[in-house]
């Protein structure tokens, strides 16, 4: 019966927590970390300072200690009056003026973002008007070529019209050449024929002139 009562008592002294709790460092406190409950046992951590946040493993009461877990994961005993439900001030002031500073900075760095975005924004729109200008000039030079791929096919159509009309008096030219070489040998045969005959009349009417004068010599003879 003693023994259920004393182990009553002192599962009244010592809780354990089912879920567990924050708690930090009181303030311009630098405590350490023992293992068990007392000077006496080891040191597991020397420097707790002032606003470390800490997870409360277990409590007891009745010796004033309580069981904690650091952040890295270090397990000790921590006297319960070096501790605080909430950071202390000066913890949350420092914790204040990281917020102001961070945000701030971020302030800041967006400021910045928004600056190099609207001068990307600029470049960009600099960059959409040259190339416009150059789209337009490429439009009217391609205007230009078809204008002039018109002409050329328009030339190249005259050429072979001209080509054709060139073939067709080059023939003609060729049949004249031939029919006024003809013409020439028929000229110079008719020449010919023209001189023969001529040479023939004369051989003739000199026969005749000498048959004449011969009649005439018989008879003036008789």
């Amino acid at each position: 019966m003693k023994q259920f009562i004393a182990a009553l008592l002192i599962g009244a002294a010592v809780s354990s927590t089912a879920d567990a709790r924050e708690v930090y460092v009181s303030d311009e406190q630098v405590v350490t970390l023992r293992s068990g409950q007392g000077t006496e046992f080891r040191i597991v951590h020397r420097g707790l300072r002032s606003g470390t946040k800490l997870t409360v493993l277990e409590e007891d009461e009745g010796n004033g200690y309580t069981k904690v877990q650091t952040g890295s994961g270090i397990e000790g005993w921590i006297l319960t009056r070096f501790l605080m439900n909430n950071p202390s001030a000066k913890a949350q002031l420092a914790d204040l003026r990281e917020k102001i500073r961070l945000a701030s900075q971020s302030e800041s760095e967006q400021i910045e973002t928004i600056t190099n975005l609207q001068n990307e924004r600029d470049s960009l729109a600099e960059q959409l008007e040259t190339l416009q200008a150059q789209h337009d000039v490429l439009a009217s030079e391609y205007g230009e070529l078809q204008i002039a791929s018109g002409d050329v096919i328009n030339l190249q159509n005259q050429n072979l019209s001209l080509g054709e009309n060139n073939a067709k008096l080059s023939a003609k030219v060729e049949i004249l050449t031939a029919e006024n070489e003809r013409l020439k040998d028929d000229k110079t045969t008719s020449q010919w024929l023209y001189g023969a005959l001529i040479a023939l009349g004369g051989f003739i009417l000199a026969l005749l002139s000498g048959a004449v004068k011969s009649r005439k010599r018989t008879s003036e003879w008789a």
